[in-house]
């Protein structure tokens, strides 16, 4: 959401000024007005700090887990919420510093803290809804510490995927570096040698290795800058709503990104209803933590059937995006009325099958580069010996 900079009278005519995170203008002066406060002023903000603009606005799950770890421990110890905040804007970044005290600001000015926290997009909006629960329901300790554990596991698994992706990237690296190497190094020292013994006819094979290397040694900006931009067009094509649902298509057919964002969900959805929070809400705040654009429609899709009084598995069954095991499991929670443990079997299963989608994944990588940096290495090897030995023989024939 996007957030917006505002000036507005309090009570006392004073003028006060802050910024807040909104669906639109219309609802930013609707969240004004209910702090008390009389705007005459609001604009969409910018974000000031240079240092979150260059690493990066949102915290990442480590900072996301600290930061809950530390404020339900301090709001459990009854330490007031501002002096809180003043301690652990030390303790997770530097970088958010400013944030932090743009935070305080706001609860200076009135404002509960899952509003205050709506600036700048730092904290993501299903910790924000969370901590607006545990404020409404008086469990803010236990809601901070189950979003601590939510984004704890998120950093292991994250980190678990990356583990697996590290051989065939190392390889990949290889790969581009040995190439490189051969195509800028080796074979411009035999193109030379070669030049010396320009009576001899060199294969075919030797000739296109040798017109490739020269077009790459001088032509790299030739080949950079078309790649540059192709990249940038590339982004801004699929920026397009109508290109965004293509792309957004094609990865929902690849098994394991598909798995992780039916992962992600499940994960988040379990530790929703496992702390009470009925079942729209959590579906409504579950969808915050989807990417694809496909299944948030479809999860949107199922979230007005419940409203309109379908029951859970009804509602996902209708979606064909959904998968069968997911449908079936609902339908089984719902029925024995033990939904939180069902989905908590669900998340294992898909938990399971991710790490299996991983390694197959990886089993499937490693063969194609090593091939192809077989292929690639025995053509440049096969093209450089050859002349050689057609050289050894036209010496042999003074």
């Amino acid at each position: 959401m996007p957030v917006y900079q505002y000036k507005a009278k309090n009570l006392n005519g004073i003028t006060i000024e802050g910024k807040l995170k909104a669906e639109d203008e219309k609802n930013a002066m609707k969240i004004i007005r209910n702090i008390g406060y009389y705007p005459f002023y609001i604009k969409k903000g910018k974000r000031r700090s240079i240092l979150m603009f260059l690493k990066s606005n949102k915290m990442t799950n480590k900072e996301l887990a600290l930061f809950c770890r530390q404020l339900a421990l301090f709001n459990g110890a009854g330490i007031n919420i501002i002096q809180a905040f003043e301690i652990i804007k030390y303790n997770i970044s530097f970088v958010y510093k400013d944030y932090f005290e743009e935070v305080v600001e706001n609860i200076k000015k009135g404002m509960n803290l899952s509003s205050a926290l709506c600036i700048d997009n730092v904290i993501p909006e299903i910790l924000i809804k969370m901590i607006s629960v545990g404020e409404s329901s008086g469990k803010l300790d236990e809601t901070l510490q189950s979003m601590a554990e939510y984004f704890e596991w998120k950093q292991r698994f994250e980190k678990k995927i990356k583990q697996v992706l590290i051989y065939p990237s190392f390889v990949a690296i290889t790969a581009f570096i040995v190439i490189n190497v051969l195509i800028f190094k080796v074979v411009p020292s035999f193109i030379k040698l070669f030049s010396q013994f320009n009576i001899m006819e060199l294969p075919f094979s030797t000739r296109l290795l040798f017109s490739i290397s020269n077009f790459v040694r001088y032509n790299s900006l030739v080949i950079v800058i078309p790649l540059l931009i192709f990249l940038v067009a590339i982004k801004y094509i699929f920026d397009n709503e109508t290109m965004a649902i293509i792309l957004n298509s094609i990865k929902l057919r690849i098994p394991i990104y598909r798995n992780v964002e039916w992962l992600n969900f499940i994960r988040a959805f379990s530790m929703l209803i496992s702390s009470g929070i009925p079942i729209v809400e959590s579906i409504d705040i579950c969808i915050e933590t989807i990417e694809n654009i496909l299944l948030k429609k479809s999860l949107k899709n199922v979230l007005n059937k419940i409203k309109e009084g379908s029951n859970m598995a009804d509602a996902f069954a209708v979606e064909k995006i959904v998968p069968s095991t997911i449908i079936n499991i609902i339908k089984t929670g719902e029925e024995s009325g033990n939904l939180d443990i069902m989905l908590k079997k669900c998340f294992d299963i898909y938990e399971v099958e991710v790490e299996n989608s991983s390694m197959r994944m990886v089993s499937i990588i490693e063969p194609i580069i090593i091939i192809f940096l077989s292929w690639v290495v025995g053509f440049i090897v096969l093209s450089v010996v050859m002349p050689i030995f057609q050289m050894y023989e036209f010496i042999g024939q003074w």
